[in-house]
């Protein structure tokens, strides 16, 4: 959701190089976008040099896992050994790694291992893009969606509904079994006096788990009765890295409460294997959607007001035999009913095209809607 997202992380520039270098256009997108992810999330947990030399690892081991039996030196130059145009290369590899370093780490790896590019871009793939997302239960049969404006398809931001819109989608989208918004933000989350620790958590509104197919290591799961705005919502969920981090093995978690943002807060469950909905998220927390009212600060008039689109990342699960465009022509029909009851939203919510992307795997930024 734009008003918690941290955003598209930048990522350093050698990641783009070598996507350039290894990916065909068609794909690099895909690639770029979980390699970026990746690094981003290794930067913050082990600090950029650890996680240069992992995304590094991953390049490498996915060459050889798909390449290795077919390793062949490259063609001799002007008569030369192959050791002699070696030494050639990382002669010139180290007066070229001062101008980019990682571009040329890369180039090096690449080239020692003899390794085609079209074997290379496979195995990435294979790494990054089709490997399931942890904890999540037929990923293939979930989907994201998020909304574009129909005048401009190719922007890649989304575009937020309120959370009105989104319960008249959640009624009258009969061909989805379940759909959730989530979004982003970050708490400081203490154990009574200890210190705080800094969480990132993820609100959520609707079937979120439910869709996910995600079960619980202890206690429960989130429930869409806990996002409605009648129920507690000083309730979460906790990653198992983040029990670790805040409990010793045997200790009991489900009931306890801690400080979240300086309010107290009831653990209901700690989800098993799942970190997040997008590849390279290390999510912490989960809690209801108006917990950023009442943990927040938030205004809670403002999680509802019919001017507050504050809903723009979504999950949901199509019932069997039900395709994305006749998900998306249905959403469309939703959101017309809702523009001619709310005349003032009408011209924004037509020019609104949802943009179904089919099994979670690359989050939406990075990939092109099915129409």
């Amino acid at each position: 959701m734009s008003a918690w997202n941290g955003g598209r992380p930048a990522g350093p520039v050698w990641i783009r190089l070598a996507a350039r270098l290894l990916v065909p256009a068609d794909r690099r997108e895909f690639v770029t976008g979980d390699l970026l992810e990746l690094h981003h999330r290794r930067v913050r947990g082990g600090g950029p040099l650890r996680a240069t030399l992992r995304t590094i690892r991953d390049l490498i081991g996915s060459a050889v896992a798909r390449g290795g039996r077919n390793l062949s030196p490259p063609p001799l130059r002007g008569g030369g050994s192959f050791i002699d145009d070696l030494r050639q290369d990382v002669r010139a590899a180290f007066r070229s790694v001062v101008r980019e370093p990682g571009f040329t780490l890369v180039t090096v790896v690449t080239l020692a291992l003899g390794v085609g590019s079209a074997t290379a871009v496979f195995g990435i793939e294979n790494r990054l893009v089709l490997r399931p997302l942890p904890g999540v239960v037929d990923p293939a049969g979930a989907a994201y969606l998020n909304f574009r404006v129909r005048d401009d398809p190719d922007r890649t931001d989304g575009q937020g509904i309120t959370t009105v819109d989104v319960d008249a989608l959640r009624e009258g989208l009969d061909g989805a079994v379940g759909l959730a918004s989530y979004g982003n933000t970050s708490w400081p989350v203490a154990r009574g006096s200890e210190r705080p620790l800094s969480a990132d958590v993820r609100t959520v509104y609707g079937d979120f788990f439910e869709v996910l197919g995600a079960r619980p290591a202890e206690g429960r799961l989130l429930r869409a009765a806990d996002t409605d705005f009648s129920a507690d919502a000083r309730v979460a969920v906790l990653s198992e890295s983040f029990r670790d981090r805040l409990f010793a093995p045997g200790e009991e978690v489900v009931g306890t409460t801690l400080l979240m943002n300086g309010q107290p807060v009831r653990v209901v469950g700690v989800v098993r294997a799942f970190r997040g909905t997008e590849r390279g998220d290390d999510i912490d927390v989960w809690a209801p959607f108006h917990a950023l009212a009442a943990v927040g600060g938030f205004d809670e008039a403002r999680l509802l007001d019919r001017n507050s689109v504050m809903h723009d990342d979504f999950v949901l699960r199509l019932r069997a035999g039900v395709t994305a465009e006749e998900a998306e022509a249905r959403i469309d029909a939703v959101l017309a009913g809702v523009g001619a009851e709310h005349p003032e939203q009408l011209d924004y919510l037509t020019g609104l095209s949802p943009a179904l992307f089919p099994a979670l795997t690359t989050p939406p930024m990075w990939r092109a809607p099915t129409r």
